[in-house]
C-alpha cells in the first residue's frame, strides 16, 4: 500500500453483504465471531449471482425511510428483486417483478434506487449495457403510507424519463444520488466505452416529472500519448453532494473499449448549482451545460493526478465525502507503468499480480 496526496488506507473489497441493517449494525454474511456487530436479519444471494451485484457501481442503493430499510439486487434466476426491512423487528419482506429480468450473464447490468421523500416515491433502472433505458417508480405514498405487505401492484407501468425528451438509447451505468436538500437526481452514460457521453436528469416531485439538465462530461478531444485518440468515455469513482450540496466528481478517462491499459488520470471537477455550472480543482469555470459546453478532456485543471495509459489504474473505483466534506477515492493500479508483451482487454497475470490499492484525497487547500 502507498499513500500520496489529492494524495493512499487499504480496502477489503467492493460487494453487497447478504442482508442489510439498520444504523450501528452491520450484517455479517460470512466470517469469524462478528463481535461487536449484529446479524439483523439475511437476505441469501445465491453464490452465482455474487458478481451481478458487487460492482463499484453498485453499492448506494439502500435507503431507509420511517420504520422501513429497502435494497434491490438480482436474484440466482436473473429477477430484480425488492426487499424491505422493518427497522422495529428486523422482519424482511422480498417481492420479485418477475417481468425484469436481466438480460443476460453481465456483470455491468446493476439494479438501482432512488428516493424522492417529497412524494413518497421509491424509483428503480436497471439492466443496462448500451441499450435503452429501463426505468419505474412507485406509487405516490408508497414511502409516506407503506403497505403492510409491498407487492407489484405498488409500482407503476414502466415508462419514459419525459416523453419527447432526448432518448436515452444506450445506456450503462445508471444512479440516482440525492443532493443535501433531499431532491433526487439520475445520471448516466449514454454510449460505449472508449466513446460515450454522460447526461444528468432531475426530479421534480410536485408533478412527478423528469428534467434534464444537460450534456454534462463529452467523449470528445484528441489525446497524444494513445495513438492521438479522437474519443473516450469518463468512468466515475462517484458523483455526491455535501452537507452545502456541492456536487463533486471523481474519474478516470477510458480512451478504447479493447483495453483498461488505456485508463488514465485521476480527475476532479464540482458545481455549486446542481450540475448546471462546473468548476475545475482550482475553482475556475470549465463547464455550463445550459449553452452545451460539457466538461471534456482539455478542459485545464481537471487532472489532480496524472497517472499515464499502462498504468493499468481500473476504469470505476469508489469515492466518499468525510465529515469535513473532503473528497476520497479507492482504486488500484501499478505503481510504474508497464506494457505486456501482448496487449489485451485485462491486464496479464504477471501485471495483474503487482496492482496495489490506492487512497487519494483531497486536503482543504486543494491538493
Amino acid at each position: 500500500m502507498c499513500v500520496s496526496r489529492w494524495c493512499l488506507v487499504l480496502i477489503i473489497g467492493f460487494g453487497i453483504f447478504g442482508c442489510f441493517c439498520s444504523e450501528r449494525t452491520l450484517s455479517m454474511a460470512v466470517g469469524d465471531d462478528p463481535s461487536p456487530w449484529t446479524v439483523c436479519a439475511r437476505v441469501p444471494l445465491a453464490e452465482k449471482v455474487w458478481r451481478w451485484n458487487w460492482s463499484s457501481w453498485d453499492q448506494e442503493k439502500i435507503v431507509s425511510f420511517g420504520s422501513y430499510q429497502y435494497t434491490v439486487f438480482w436474484d440466482a434466476e436473473g429477477v430484480f428483486v425488492l426487499a424491505r426491512r422493518n427497522l422495529k423487528d428486523n422482519s424482511v419482506q422480498l417481492m420479485r417483478m418477475a417481468d425484469w429480468k436481466l438480460s443476460s450473464d453481465d456483470a455491468h447490468r446493476n439494479t438501482c434506487l432512488g428516493i424522492s421523500e417529497a412524494d413518497g416515491r421509491l424509483h428503480f433502472s436497471w439492466d443496462h449495457h448500451n441499450n435503452p433505458l429501463n426505468y419505474a417508480r412507485t406509487r405516490a405514498g408508497f414511502l409516506t403510507q407503506p403497505p403492510k405487505e409491498i407487492s407489484p401492484d405498488d409500482i407503476e407501468p414502466r415508462q419514459p424519463l419525459a416523453e419527447g425528451s432526448h432518448p436515452a438509447l444506450r445506456v450503462t451505468y445508471p444512479r440516482f444520488l440525492n443532493d443535501a436538500r433531499g431532491n433526487l437526481y439520475l445520471f448516466y452514460r449514454e454510449g460505449g466505452s472508449g466513446n460515450g457521453d454522460n447526461y444528468l436528469w432531475r426530479y421534480n416531485p410536485d408533478n412527478g416529472r423528469w428534467t434534464m439538465l444537460g450534456h454534462v462530461f463529452s467523449s470528445r478531444g484528441t489525446y497524444a500519448p494513445w495513438q492521438d485518440s479522437t474519443s473516450r468515455n469518463a468512468y466515475f469513482h462517484d458523483l455526491l453532494f455535501d452537507s452545502t450540496n456541492r456536487l463533486h466528481a471523481t474519474w478516470v478517462y477510458r480512451e478504447v473499449a479493447q483495453t483498461w491499459a488505456s485508463n488514465h488520470d485521476l480527475h476532479y471537477a464540482y458545481s455549486d448549482d446542481g450540475g448546471r455550472t462546473w468548476l475545475n480543482n482550482a475553482g475556475e469555470k470549465i463547464a455550463d451545460v445550459a449553452t452545451e459546453d460539457p466538461i471534456e478532456l482539455a478542459d485545464h485543471g481537471i487532472v489532480v493526478r496524472s497517472i499515464p495509459v499502462y498504468s493499468w489504474i481500473m476504469n470505476a473505483g469508489c469515492m466518499a465525502l468525510d465529515s469535513h466534506r473532503r473528497p476520497h477515492v479507492m482504486t488500484f493500479k501499478l505503481r510504474e507503468p508497464r506494457l505486456p508483451d501482448q496487449l489485451e482487454h485485462d491486464p496479464p497475470d504477471v501485471i495483474r499480480q503487482d496492482l496495489r490499492f490506492v487512497h487519494y484525497w483531497r486536503d482543504d487547500d486543494g491538493t
